[in-house]
């Protein structure tokens, strides 16, 4: 069984529609709808709320105020700097080699018969999320930016009780 063919919805369906007379199951699994059990969180607008209360710029205390805070920062990013790319800091390719060398262990110990040819696409997969996923917000860079340092200013002027 290939639990990477992307031809299937998922390796519940790879799994039961590969075995003899579970057509009820395989069936099960194919009209399933497709959930993400773990999807990932993006923490950049929390990163850099935090960034900035340590480097003393904002204060953040209480659930509410940093609510707040986040959904201004979230609301800036996106109206006044246009969903700009953030800067990242990312994993040195020594990390990433030896993360891909124990990918590739773990796979052939639970997936021993894999296709080989698969490989190549799940390093693709890999390498797109070492550039993504496995990075983080470059803080200090992004707090340096001129325009967050005036985001913050302005942020502070503003009466923020409620």
């Amino acid at each position: 069984m290939d639990f990477h063919d992307k031809s299937t919805r998922g390796p519940e369906e790879t799994l039961f529609c590969n075995i003899p007379n579970a057509t009820e199951m395989c069936n099960a699994a194919r009209s399933s709808k497709e959930e993400n059990l773990n999807p990932s969180v993006n923490l950049d607008y929390f990163d850099l709320a935090y960034g900035a209360k340590k480097e003393g710029m904002v204060s953040m205390s209480g659930t509410k105020k940093t609510t707040k805070l986040l959904k201004a920062i979230e609301k800036y990013h996106n109206t006044n700097l246009t969903g700009a790319k953030f800067e990242r800091v990312c994993a040195s390719s020594t990390i990433l080699e030896r993360i891909w060398s124990m990918t590739l262990a773990a796979d052939s110990k639970l997936n021993p018969r894999n296709n080989p040819d698969n490989y190549d696409e799940m390093r693709l997969d890999f390498e797109k999320s070492a550039s993504t996923k496995l990075c983080k917000l470059d803080v200090a860079k992004t707090l340096n930016n001129p325009a967050w340092k005036n985001f913050f200013d302005a942020y502070n002027k503003v009466d923020h009780k409620t």
